[in-house]
This record gives C-alpha cells, sequence and structure tokens, in this order.
C-alpha cells in the first residue's frame, strides 16, 4: 500500500485504531504519514502517543512539517489550544465583495464549513466580521469594510472553555477568533467543537 493511500484510510479512522497504528510505524514511516495528513488531525493523534514516540515522530518530520505540528502541539496546552482550528478565512478590509467571493472558492475548497469571514488591517490586525449572508446581498465592488462588523467578540488562548461556551450561547454565534495580545487572529473555535468536546468529558 502507497503512502498517499495509507494517509487517505489513517484519517477516517476514529483516533484508537489511528494511536495504534503509529506505535507500531517506523518513526520515519509515521512522520511521512503525518505530514501527509491535516496538521491539526496530526497533532490530535501525535498527542496520543507516548511522549517517547512522540518526539521519534517529530525528530523525523521535515522543518516545515515540524514547525506547523510543534506550534499546535504547544497550543493544546492551552484552555481553549486543543479546540482551536486554522480553518478560517481572513482578507485585508481594501478588500471587495467580488475579492471575497473568489478566495473563498480558492482558499476554502478544502475547509469543513465557513461561517464568517474576518477583517484585518494593515498590521494585519482583526477589525472586523462578516457572514457570507451579508456578503451576498452586497455589490460586487463594495469594500469589505463599509458593512463589516466592528464589534467583534473574541477569546484568546487562556479563556476557560466555559466562558467560550457562555459566549457563543448568548450571541448566538456559530464560531469565536481566537486571538493573541497584538490582536492578530491565530485561529477560530466552532460551538460544534465546544459541544463535542463536553460531551467527551461527560462520557
Amino acid at each position: 500500500i502507497d503512502e498517499q493511500t495509507a494517509t487517505d484510510v489513517i484519517e477516517n479512522l476514529n483516533i484508537n485504531y489511528q494511536t495504534e497504528l503509529f506505535r507500531q510505524f517506523e518513526p520515519k514511516k509515521g512522520a511521512k504519514i503525518i505530514a501527509k495528513i491535516d496538521a491539526e488531525e496530526a497533532a490530535d493523534i501525535l498527542i496520543s502517543l507516548t511522549k517517547k514516540r512522540r518526539t521519534e515522530i517529530l525528530d523525523a518530520l521535515d522543518s516545515k512539517s515540524f514547525e506547523k505540528i510543534t506550534h499546535l502541539l504547544n497550543l493544546s496546552k492551552t484552555p481553549v489550544g486543543h479546540l482551536l482550528t486554522t480553518e478560517y478565512l481572513a482578507v485585508p478590509s481594501s478588500d471587495r465583495v467580488k475579492d471575497v467571493i473568489f478566495k473563498i472558492n480558492e482558499k476554502t475548497r478544502e475547509y469543513f464549513v465557513l461561517f464568517y469571514v474576518y477583517v484585518l488591517n494593515e498590521k494585519e490586525e482583526l477589525v472586523g466580521v462578516f457572514n457570507l449572508h451579508e456578503l451576498l446581498l452586497q455589490k460586487q465592488e463594495t469594500s469589505v469594510y463599509k458593512f463589516m462588523h466592528q464589534n467583534i467578540i473574541t477569546i484568546h488562548l487562556n479563556t476557560p472553555e466555559a466562558i467560550v461556551l457562555r459566549k457563543l450561547v448568548k450571541y448566538k454565534l456559530y464560531s469565536l477568533p481566537v486571538i493573541n495580545k497584538e490582536n492578530k487572529i491565530m485561529g477560530v473555535v466552532t460551538f460544534d467543537d465546544v459541544i463535542d468536546r463536553g460531551i467527551k468529558n461527560y462520557e
């Protein structure tokens, strides 16, 4: 079985089977497959392994994959880091509606879902947000800064999960952007992921 086929099969397995396979793989083989898997799923698999095996696989990764996956592993140590997804779209405030629609088609085809588009200023700070319905109601040449919402509900990596859920429910949101001290977006946390996490903890 070739590596790409193995990757496709492994991505569709549950975490218990994935963990068992990576326990048995040689580190180099495990690293090659981990590098082909979605980075967030790869981080989940590595977290489930022993520290020794995790280190062996990480050491065998190419530098680009190593950097991306270790970044996610470090985030997982924070209250909401393990819920963070990097499947979001952020655009400059100068973009027009037609520019955003083009980017949605170009950049988000592999995304599981897209609820909102986030708007950044010249310093890449988060300054606005709008949903897809609001986008489609505008004329093609309209700049996004003209209709974006500037009062953005945000969370941080150290925000407790209970507060995350409270904000999602209170403001009737499908996802929340996670920002750092410089007001730059790091990812988003979705309502579904928070609920799924709560169910797993309850079980």
